[in-house]
Parts: C-alpha cells; structure tokens; sequence
C-alpha cells in the first residue's frame, strides 16, 4: 500500500455526508496527533518539569509516571498517562465513525489532563498552567463549540479554585489566582467572539451562496422558458448574458464563445452593450489553446480565473474593456465535448474569490451549453423540415405534372383511338322497349357532364337525367347517362354506385383500347414483316421496286403508287 494510500485509510472521513463535517473530521484528528505528539515529546525531552520533595533534584515527566503510589509528591500521573491514551484511543474511533461530538469531548479531556491537571497540580506557579488552560478553552472551541468553552471556563474555575484551597503556596503565588481566573474568562470571552464571528461569517456565507443559486436557477428558469418557445441561438444568448449583468452587480461584462464544428478558433457568438456588439462586428476571436483565458479554457475543459495586472496571468488586455480587473471564463460542455465558453469580467479585484460562486456559474454555463444544443438541434430540426417540406412540395409538382401529362397522353391515345375507329362507341340502350341502338351524338346533359367533369342532374317532363364522366387516368372519355322516374328519389348511395361502376368503366375501357392498340401495332408489324420478305425475294431493283408498289397498294388501297429512285435535278440560283 501506498503511503498516501495508508494515511487515507488510517484518517478516513467517507462516513461523513457533508464537506463540513469532513473537514471537521480532519480536525478532530490534527488535534489528536498534536495532543498525543506534543506531550509525549515533552514528557521525554523536558527535564526541568518538577523539583522532587526528597532528593532536590530534576524529575521529568516520564519519571513522575513511574512515581505512581510513592512519597515523592507526584499526584498520580500514570493514571493521567493511562487516561490520556484511552481518551485518545477514544477520540481517534469516533472520528473514523463520524462521531464527531464524542471525539470533540475525547480531544477536550485529553487536553485537560495532559496539558491543565498536571501543571496546576505539579506546580505552585499559577502562571504556568494559563496557557494551557486558554488552549484548553479553544480546543473546546473548535473541537465541541460553544458548549466546550463554557465546560471549558467553567472546569479551570474549578481547577484553579480547588488547587488553591489544598495549597497555600500556589494561592500565594506572585500573581494571585484570581487574576487568572479573570484572564482565563476574558479569553473564553474572546473565543466566544471568535466563534460567533465565525458562524456568523459562515451563516452569511452559506446565505450568499443560497441567493447566488436562486439568481442561478431563476436565470436557467428564463433560459428554458425561452427555448420551450422555440427561440433560436441568436435570441437565446443575449438573454443569457444580460440576466447575468442585471443579477450579479460585480459582473460588468459577459460574453459567449462557440466553437464552430471543425473550428480551430472560439468564436464572440453572443456580448452585452455597446462594446459587445462592436466585438461581434469585429468577427472577434480566440484561436483554442492559445495564452488567453478563452483559449486555455476551450482546450483544458476547466474554470480559469485570472486577473488583471499579474506577472503569471493569462488575461489578455482588450482595449474596449480596459477596466477589467477580473476574468472568468467556464467551459461550455455537452458530455466530454467542449462546444465553447462564458466569458465573464469584472472591475472588482476581489471578484470570483469564492469557490461556491465559481460552482455556481458553472453550473449556470453547464445548463447555458445544454440551452445551445436545445437550440441547435431545434434548428436543425427546422432546416430539416424546411428541406423535406421542399422536396415533398417538388414531389407533389412532379407528380402532378407527370399526372397532368399522363392525362394528356391518354386524352391524346384516346383521340387518336376514337378517330381511328370505324364505328363511333355509343349506344342508347331503352329496358322499357328491350331495344338497343347505336347513339352517334351526345344529349346535352352528356356534353356538360363531359366538359365539366362531373355529375349531372336534370328535370324533364316526368323523367330525370342523371348524367357522369367517364374517366380514365383522370382524363375524361365520355359519359353515361341515365333515365329515371321523376318520383324516385336518387341517393348518395345511388351517386357512389354510379361512380364506382363509372370509375370500373373507365378502366375496363382502357384495358380494351390497350389491347386493342396491341392488336392493331402486331398486326401492322406482321404487314410490315410480310412487305420486307417479298422485297427481299427479288434479285434487281426494277423487280424490288414493282413488289413495293404492290405490296403498299395492297396495304393501303392505293389506286396509284407512284416511286422514284434518284435526287432532284440541282437547281441555280443567282448570288448576291
């Protein structure tokens, strides 16, 4: 095991909760390592600690432990040595276990019997023990609060009082006891001050602390209030860094720093007043890793504090801020990436000095680096729309033009199919007679229906004509026309059937006109097959030239054919 390794198991404080209660933990065992160490040491190397009644001679402190149940006067000090190290044995279990009240009393009594009892009662000066008893007021200070200075003042009252009633010498010491005795209130007095100073301090602290995380938290209240109003980067940022000027009066100016992807440089994204949109303007900049704030903090991913003025600083002066004393630069992260940095100056000297507050504001760049990527992916998300919304619009255009063209063709195909056809397609079909009657012409309800591509209704004497388009591929063909009695009402369900049997119409009429048209190219083909066999049965080109004439009469009933082989004889004509 390591040495650093052994000291962390041998003074451990993970059972603590709180960094406070850590740090008193570690004070509670300094106390016991100085207490242990400072009178061991002293009860080996001091010899002049007590004149022996007997021989007159040097007595240390550990030869006063060996004298325990003789004559030579000593008061007992193996048990303050036994004591000692029990409490002390005490103390450090109490610490381990975050027991921190009975390790504070531990370290108080160890105090009190190594470095209070044996003086008062080993020596008949008063003043050597005043000093020990003013540490003994602090150690209760610190180790217990205010209850260990009161138990402190009061057990050296007592102390004093007592050894001064058993020994006349010591009550008639040169400084009497009662003037010690007023000492040792004064200084559990100033203690006390000290204490409450402390606490007060502390209290105020935690206090600021408690205000800065709710200027914080009210900050990053705004920052999502913004973005769940879709507000975009340019929108969000100024926001950011003017609530930070308006709630912490110590920062003059704030700025945030992107780095664009594939960047090398941070780039001014996002500065307060005047100076800020003239930087902006300026296209200002800090290459990453460079000797300024921005840049070693875009590198290392960590707060950097520098201020103004130091040889070792790497603050770099800017002459539209020159009143900066302070900067303060928190990286902006999204996991380990680094998308930038909040720039923070100030014109106190004495700004960013608190540990909670640089925790605070990085927190708040935390949760301003979690706006930004809010922000992109939001605007991402938008261009992306944007582009597919483009493209569907260009895929309905497409397909509508490629409608509007099928439409076409397949109004031309069936032009082209109707005119060449030798009998026009129209019946007028009567149930009443069981007659059925070629129908050459259109009724007027058929034409409008035609021309306006829709149904058709009309009243006629006592009938009405129910009248739709024929359609295909969208391109009307025809129509269909019905007789019905004046009385019978014509439902929607009526209109649907129609309709669906039109639209059936309409696409067994194109399967027939398709291969129809399939019929009519093989049989064209067949001709053409048949034309170029007989022409290629001949030899000489009056032969081959005869067979054509022949076959194309045959074709078409040609009355005449008539075929040349050879140009035109050239013409001249007079140039200008």
């Amino acid at each position: 095991m390591q040495p650093m390794q052994l000291l962390k198991f041998l003074f451990s404080t993970r059972r603590y909760d709180t960094a406070l209660g850590r740090y008193r933990g570690r004070v509670a065992y300094a106390l016991l390592l100085l207490i242990l160490g400072f009178y061991s040491a002293y009860a080996l190397s001091v010899p002049e600690w007590r004149i022996s009644s007997e021989t007159n001679t040097k007595v240390t402190l550990f030869e006063i432990a060996t004298e325990y149940g003789s004559q030579s006067g000593a008061a007992g000090p193996l048990v303050v040595f036994i004591s000692l190290y029990l409490l002390g044995a005490v103390a450090y279990v109490a610490t381990r276990r975050a027991m921190i009240m009975v390790a504070g009393w531990s370290l108080f009594f160890m105090w009190y019997f190594s470095g209070v009892l044996l003086l008062v009662v080993n020596t008949n000066e008063p003043g050597y023990a005043s000093g020990a008893i003013v540490l003994m007021i602090v150690i209760g200070a610190v180790a217990i609060g205010w209850q260990g200075i009161i138990a402190g003042l009061g057990i050296a009252l007592t102390t004093l009082t007592l050894r001064a009633m058993s020994s006349v010498a010591f009550a008639n010491a040169g400084i009497s006891v009662v003037t010690y005795m007023l000492q040792a209130m004064g200084a559990s007095f100033v203690v006390y001050l000290l204490l409450r100073y402390a606490n007060r301090s502390r209290s105020e602290g935690a206090m600021e602390a408690v205000e800065d995380r709710a200027i914080s938290a009210e900050i990053l209240s705004e920052i999502a209030q913004q973005i769940s109003r879709r507000r975009t980067l340019n929108d969000v940022l100024p926001i950011i860094t003017n609530r930070i000027i308006e709630r912490f009066d110590f920062v003059y100016h704030a700025q945030v720093f992107m780095i664009p992807p594939e960047g090398h440089q941070a780039r001014l994204v996002a500065s307060t007043g005047p100076i800020g949109q003239k930087l902006i303007a300026a296209s200002h900049g800090l290459i990453i890793g460079s000797q300024s704030v921005i840049g070693q903090v875009t590198q290392k991913g960590q707060p950097i504090v520098a201020r103004a003025g130091s040889n070792n600083t790497i603050h770099r002066r800017n002459e539209l801020l020159p009143d900066t004393a302070v900067e303060a630069a928190f990286p902006l992260r999204i996991g380990d990436k680094i998308i930038g940095a909040l720039d923070l100056q100030s014109k106190d000297t004495d700004a960013f000095n608190d540990p909670n507050l640089l925790a605070t504001f990085q927190a708040l760049a935390d949760s301003t680096a979690l706006a930004i990527d809010n922000a992109s992916q939001y605007e991402t998300a938008r261009s992306r729309q944007e582009e597919n919304e483009h493209l569907v619009g260009q895929l309905r255009d497409a397909l509508f033009d490629r409608e509007r063209l099928n439409e076409r063709l397949t109004g031309r195909a069936w032009s082209d199919y109707l005119r060449g056809a030798r009998n026009d397609y129209g019946l007028d079909i009567d149930f009443g007679l069981n007659s059925v009657e070629p129908e050459h012409g259109l009724t007027p309800t058929l034409e409008e229906a035609i021309r306006i591509n829709h149904f058709v209704q009309e009243d006629q004497d006592s009938r009405q004509i129910v009248a739709i388009p024929l359609r295909v591929r969208g391109q009307v063909v025809g129509a269909m026309e019905f007789e019905l009695d004046k009385d019978r009402t014509f439902t929607p369900e009526d209109f649907d059937l129609v309709q669906e049997v039109g639209e059936r119409f309409g696409l067994a009429a194109e399967n027939a006109r398709l291969l129809d048209e399939s019929q009519r190219l093989g049989q064209r083909e067949a001709l053409v097959n048949q034309i170029s066999s007989r022409l290629q049965t001949h030899n000489n080109v009056e032969a081959t030239v005869t067979e054509a004439a022949r076959s194309l009469r045959e074709a078409i009933k040609a009355e005449k054919v008539t075929i040349r082989l050879g140009s035109p004889p050239a013409t001249t004509s007079n140039r200008t």
